[in-house]
């Protein structure tokens, strides 16, 4: 595409005409010339693969009529990790600490939930001062949720701690990040009861299941029945407690291992998809959550174990046993199973996507989170290094003196995969920046605002034009 580009002409010639279509009929003004004022100084030939100049520039092409209320310009918040000392204990005197180094200093949260905290503060105040967004239909109204979404370069582990702080202040939310399923606590509590109904001396799973909503043990109670006998698996002590035990506990610890031996005689005859469904309805779990944060997610995951479980039981492996076992070899094979999905595209709730799946679409705010992580350049610390232009890259060993080093093929591949790697990383950005309609918001953390700044502009002063 690149190669065309630069072979066509404006005015035509022998390889062809060039058409450039650089009006933008999504955006703002103040979201285009961000994203102008960011890409005409890192974006060249050299990195970037195109020289990003006045004439690539993004122009406005959309019409935003003036409203009072309307939304202002782009931000872009650093939270300084050493201006609170309650958040951070920094030392000085150490000069280059890597993120791993640092990570270990932040004392009551990780920087990721302080940077989640400061984004749900900005979402509510948008939301309480009922700023105006310009919907297609409507004109314009106040903002709801629905204009937000929230952009992460990886949600893997990251959406978990974005969706936690929106659910805990009451804010409607919607992950799109499908590796979580087993995680959930409803998941991990209905997978703890099955193992333990196949193998009750998995004292893990029985704990889990006893301080859960199926069990309703306190931990002063569970310290109670451990007490009655410590030197054996946990279940035996649930058996002497049984006996040994008087009053309300002693009732309770009845009623569990009465259901757990109900459930397992029924486990020879019912089907494994009837079995959980009778569980739910058994402890009323279904309903209870149903009533926790995001209810109606929680009992579609639930929902949804029960037809994996009439789906498994169409393979030629039955029973139990199997099925825990395929379940804990997904676990073991670092992938996962996609959760429940329940909302359309007019629910109102904030959104948390990944960049790769924003492609394409538009939301009047754009909150770019995350932006302080380092570009991921594991892949080139690889023994053998393989490009598909240089060819192969090996690491030389001389067996006789036992060393080995890099050759200068595995480092001249080194520096185009790290070429490749950031030019791929700047059209990612590329595409966060320019998926605000009117309003975008950019956050990081930073561990040393004035120290980091000071860098940068001698950095600048090094660079000129393009950094």
């Amino acid at each position: 595409f690149l190669e065309k580009y630069d072979r066509y002409d404006l005015n035509g010639n022998e390889n062809g005409l060039k058409i450039q279509l650089f009006k933008n009929f999504r955006s703002r003004e103040n979201v285009l010339e961000i994203t102008n004022e960011v890409f005409k100084t890192i974006m060249s030939k050299a990195l970037g693969d195109i020289d990003y100049t006045s004439e690539e520039y993004l122009n406005l092409g959309a019409s935003f009529e003036e409203n009072e209320n309307s939304l202002d310009i782009a931000e872009l918040d650093i939270i300084d990790l050493k201006e609170d000392d309650s958040i951070m204990a920094w030392k000085d005197d150490e000069e280059e600490e890597s993120n791993e180094e640092l990570d270990s200093f932040v004392n009551q949260l990780e920087k990721e939930q302080i940077e989640a905290k400061f984004v749900v503060k900005r979402i509510k105040e948008l939301i309480n001062s009922k700023v105006q967004v310009k919907d297609k239909k409507l004109g314009y109204r106040d903002i709801t949720y629905k204009d937000i979404v929230i952009l992460l370069r990886s949600t893997s582990k990251l959406a978990q701690v974005y969706e936690k702080e929106l659910i805990n202040a009451d804010i409607p939310v919607f992950s799109d990040s499908s590796n979580e399923y087993l995680d959930t606590i409803e998941i991990q509590t209905i997978i703890s009861l099955l193992k333990i109904l196949d193998n009750p001396i998995d004292d893990i799973s029985l704990v889990s299941v006893l301080r859960s909503e199926i069990g309703t043990f306190d931990d002063n109670e569970i310290v109670e029945i451990r007490l009655c006998k410590k030197d054996c698996s946990f279940y035996d002590s649930l058996l002497i407690a049984k006996e040994s035990l008087s009053g309300e506990l002693k009732e309770k610890v009845n009623k569990f291992l009465d259901n757990l031996n109900l459930w397992r005689k029924e486990s020879e005859y019912l089907s494994l998809a009837e079995l959980i469904w009778k569980i739910y309805t058994d402890t009323g779990f279904y309903n209870y959550v149903g009533l926790m944060p995001n209810g109606l997610l929680r009992q579609a995951n639930l929902k949804m174990l029960f037809e994996r479980a009439k789906e498994y039981e169409k393979t030629s492996f039955k029973g139990l046993f199997n099925f825990i076992r395929f379940i804990e070899r997904i676990k073991l094979g670092s992938s996962d199973l996609s959760a429940a999905k329940i909302i359309g595209e007019n629910e109102n709730v904030v959104r948390i996507m990944s960049i790769h799946k924003s492609k394409g679409l538009e939301f009047p705010v754009v909150f770019l989170a995350n932006t302080s992580k380092k570009v991921n350049l594991q892949d080139l610390n690889e023994n053998i290094l393989l490009h598909q232009n240089l060819g192969l890259g090996p690491e030389y060993i001389n067996y006789d003196r036992r060393i080995r080093y890099s050759t200068s093929a595995k480092q001249a591949i080194r520096v185009a995969g790290k070429r490749e790697s950031i030019s791929e990383e700047m059209r990612v950005l590329y595409v966060a920046l320019t998926r605000a309609k009117e309003k975008l918001i950019i956050s990081g953390t930073i561990k040393d605002y004035l120290k980091e700044t000071e860098k940068k502009k001698e950095l600048l002063e090094v660079y000129n034009a393009k950094l």
